[in-house]
Formats: structure tokens, sequence, C-alpha cells
């Protein structure tokens, strides 16, 4: 099925097509229902319509606060390189 794919939809074809089979597996499951593929594509769209720019942003956050962490390790360790005069 070609589609286009939107600017939220970060998820690899491949990752894409086992994620939509695990929904409808998990449909099957909880509500003894078939999904269909059509019906299991838009669901999934919506989801990450609705909380893939939340979670991107999370993680650059999360990457940032890591930056920030090792950077400021490793001004500790400069700093603790540095050498005093002795009197």
């Amino acid at each position: 099925m070609n589609r286009v794919k939107k600017n939220w939809d970060m998820l690899p074809d491949e990752s894409r097509k086992t994620v939509i089979e695990e929904l409808r597996r998990f449909y099957q499951s909880e509500f003894e229902e078939e999904l269909g593929m059509i019906r299991a594509d838009l669901l999934l769209d919506k989801f990450l319509e609705l909380t893939a720019i939340e979670i991107y942003n999370e993680g650059v956050d999360s990457t940032e606060r890591l930056v920030e962490d090792k950077i400021a390790d490793l001004k500790m360790e400069l700093y603790m390189l540095r050498k005093v005069q002795d009197d």
C-alpha cells in the first residue's frame, strides 16, 4: 500500500507493519473481534498524530539533560586537573 508519510510518522515501514500486526493481535485478544488492516493503519496513524511529536520532544529533552550532565562531569574533571602553585 503506497501512502504519503506524514511529518509525525517517524516509524520505518518495517516497524509500522510490525506495530499494525501487534495492534491487530491485541484487538483480537482483548475484544474477540478482528481489526482489519485499513482500520489498524488508521488507528496507528491517529495514535502517532496524537503522540509522536510529544514523544520525540521528550527524547530530545532527555538527550539534552544527558549532554548537560556529561558536560558538568567534564568540567569537574578539568577543574580537578588544574594545578595550584605551592607556597
